[in-house]
């Protein structure tokens, strides 16, 4: 497993919350002149994709962008110290295959001979295509020259067997 080095410790802390979310601290910093976020800290009881949206990141880096302007020093309380060395402690995994890894021989109409194996050659190749794609059905039709319509059934045989989760309406995976 890689990881994706963090960015470097200067910038300021925001301390805020919404409704939602009763405890949120944003790290923001200047690259190349403009205000970006490079950490969020989200603290709630259940974090869904409401609590995401009910924060507000265009406002929080709108807001970290008027503390830069106007010259407001790192938030330096022992606090931020502790949470900025308890973040850097854990490194970000990125999801890549190892560089020895032989790559996957691209997914192909079954000849029929092993329907099993077919499907779990499915599987993988599906896999595959949801860490890097919201439409790996579709990634996966071009691969194989095949119409979409046939993916998704062959997903669902796949799934049928068990060598993949159950479907979520709405989301690749």
């Amino acid at each position: 497993m890689s990881e994706q080095q963090r960015t470097g410790a200067d910038g300021w802390w925001l301390w805020g919350f919404t409704a939602d979310v009763p405890h949120l601290l944003t790290h923001a910093k200047v690259v190349d002149g403009r205000v970006v976020v490079d950490r969020l800290v989200i603290s709630a009881p259940d974090i869904t994709a409401a609590t995401l949206r009910s924060i507000g990141l265009r406002s929080q880096v709108a807001f970290a962008g008027q503390l830069a302007q106007s010259g407001w020093p790192a938030d330096d309380r022992e606090e931020c110290r502790a949470l900025e060395a308890a973040i850097d402690a854990f490194p970000i995994p990125v999801n890549r295959p190892p560089e020895n890894a032989e790559p996957r021989p691209p997914l192909t109409r079954p000849d029929g001979s092993d329907p099993e194996g077919f499907s779990r050659r499915v599987a993988d190749a599906y896999n595959e295509a949801v860490k890097v794609t919201k439409t790996p059905a579709k990634a996966l039709a071009d691969e194989a020259g095949v119409p979409v319509t046939t993916v998704h059934r062959w997903v669902r045989d796949a799934r049928r067997l068990g060598l993949l989760g159950p479907a979520r309406k709405g989301r690749a995976g």
